[in-house]
């Protein structure tokens, strides 16, 4: 009776197949845990600071009567520590804001100003790599937007009152991402956060940059 059975060259090619197939998989599994793993982290964050906001206001009235005209007023200094849960705070070297780290593990920091409607900047950190951060990998933008006594922290608006989500393709948002700073007028990075609050807070399949 013959018998058959595989040669060496046909276990080999197999045992290779195998291997390119499972890193193609661990790649892409270790990618996806890393967007849910951000995506969560910038939620909770844009949600703990929307909190924040509105504990503020109840005490010192909604932020449109605070006077953010120039650069000198950090608002989480000033209005929100008592309503975040900040485990620490530095200051980078050469820097002008302080970092607040919060017990989600995110860190934040704040820059005021910005025209019309946007009257200050949260940058989101899930790592803080500091002076080689990219953004929409390891910090993440996200405006203080003010309209009349309505006001949200929110990648989705900026300094004009229609939503990007609406008023940009996915295609035209990836370019902001990739260019970082948009067009003028738009603030740095805000393509990469709004290509993912637009999408219910999950990065998309043509999100540009890889974890």
């Amino acid at each position: 009776m013959n018998k058959s059975a595989f040669t060496l060259a046909e276990i080999l090619i197999t045992l290779g197949i195998i291997g390119v197939v499972a890193a193609l998989t661990i790649s892409q599994l270790v990618q996806n845990y890393k967007q849910n793993s951000t995506a969560t982290k910038l939620q909770s964050t844009v949600s703990m600071l929307n909190q924040a906001l509105i504990r503020a206001s109840e005490e010192n009235g909604t932020p449109d009567t605070w006077g953010l005209t120039g650069y000198e007023t950090d608002i989480v200094d000033v209005y929100l520590k008592p309503y975040l849960n900040i485990v620490k705070e530095y200051k980078p070297s050469n820097t002008t804001s302080k970092r607040y780290v919060l017990n989600n593990g995110t860190i934040i920091s704040y820059a005021l100003g910005g025209p019309y409607n946007r009257r200050g900047i949260f940058y989101i950190y899930v790592k803080d790599d500091y002076p080689n951060y990219t953004y929409g990998k390891t910090v993440f933008t996200f405006n203080l937007y003010i309209e009349g006594s309505r006001y949200s922290v929110t990648s989705t608006r900026d300094h004009s009152s229609y939503s990007l989500c609406d008023h940009f393709t996915k295609s035209k948002l990836s370019s902001f991402c990739l260019g970082n700073t948009g067009k003028i007028g738009y603030a740095p990075g805000i393509g990469c956060s709004a290509l993912i609050e637009c999408n219910g807070w999950k990065f998309p399949k043509e999100y540009p940059i890889k974890l």
